[in-house]
């Protein structure tokens, strides 16, 4: 009797501590883990890949999405480049899915814009047919270093379907391409890659020229000794961004040039927390 009685009484409580989980709570078996997924295609070029790295228990309502665009002069580089970043990035944005995305590069035989730019727009819209199966919302951050910062901007203040962007994320990136051909102090490597690229395209492909009313918060980052990309390309952006009223605020750190040690790094990456925090909710 005594043993029957333990038994009824183990029921119980077990019966009891499973009811008690409140309505809506995630259980264990629905919980995801942490899931990464490397070069997955987004078109038929070898070059069109996306890195994608979910985090751990997302969901359609809460997980947001960072999406991260290599520079390189639009010529070169590789998501790669962002390695050294992206633990920092996982830990400091928990709550984010990263896409880190690779793209067509321009030379002097093809692939000149708007090459790189379509292949931008594609890899957002392949993310957002996918995005109940990556369970991920609707509130998206695009990010940029230099020509990926560039693509990152011009994506975010052109195009506001399938998706638009809660913010934009901008390292030292060329804002206006017209003004940075005629800048005596841009590199003659810097001016002779954009003429090559650009393909006439400059004014479509400047985003300081785009901001309007339903331009994104942007956050951006220049060092005061930047040959490539002259810190007068981010105040001049910023200068638009005010004069339209958009959230923005821009970190110039001297002595820092077109790639920032890893103190000053830091500090841009504790301002992006502060600012997604502030615009991305």
């Amino acid at each position: 009797m005594r043993q029957y009685l333990m038994i009824l009484l183990s029921l119980f409580f077990i019966t009891s501590s499973v009811k008690s989980v409140p309505s809506g709570q995630l259980s264990l078996s629905s919980y995801l883990p942490e899931a990464n997924y490397m070069d997955v295609s987004y078109g038929n070029d070898a070059k069109q890949k996306i890195d994608i790295f979910l985090p751990a228990g997302r969901s359609k309502s809460k997980t947001k999405v960072l999406v991260l665009i290599h520079g390189g002069g639009w010529t070169q580089g590789d998501k790669a480049d962002f390695k050294d970043v992206l633990d920092s990035l996982k830990n400091r944005l928990p709550d984010y899915a990263i896409f880190n995305l690779n793209y067509q590069l321009a030379n002097r035989e093809g692939n000149f814009f708007p090459t790189q730019e379509e292949d931008i727009k594609a890899a957002i819209d392949f993310i957002f047919r996918k995005r109940k199966e990556y369970k991920i919302s609707s509130r998206w951050v695009l990010a940029g270093a230099s020509a990926g910062a560039h693509l990152a901007l011009l994506q975010g203040y052109k195009y506001s379907k399938p998706v638009k962007p809660k913010a934009i994320i901008n390292y030292f990136g060329p804002t206006d391409l017209d003004s940075l051909i005629a800048n005596t102090d841009a590199k003659e490597k810097t001016k002779a890659e954009l003429k090559i690229i650009t393909n006439k395209a400059v004014n479509s492909s400047s985003p300081a020229r785009l901001v309007n009313a339903h331009t994104p918060p942007t956050i951006s980052f220049q060092g005061l000794s930047d040959g490539l990309v002259p810190p007068s390309q981010q105040t001049y952006l910023h200068n638009q961004l005010k004069a339209w009223k958009i959230p923005e605020k821009l970190e110039l750190y001297p002595n820092e040039g077109h790639g920032f040690t890893p103190a000053t790094m830091t500090k841009s990456m504790d301002a992006i927390v502060d600012f997604l925090k502030k615009y991305v909710k």
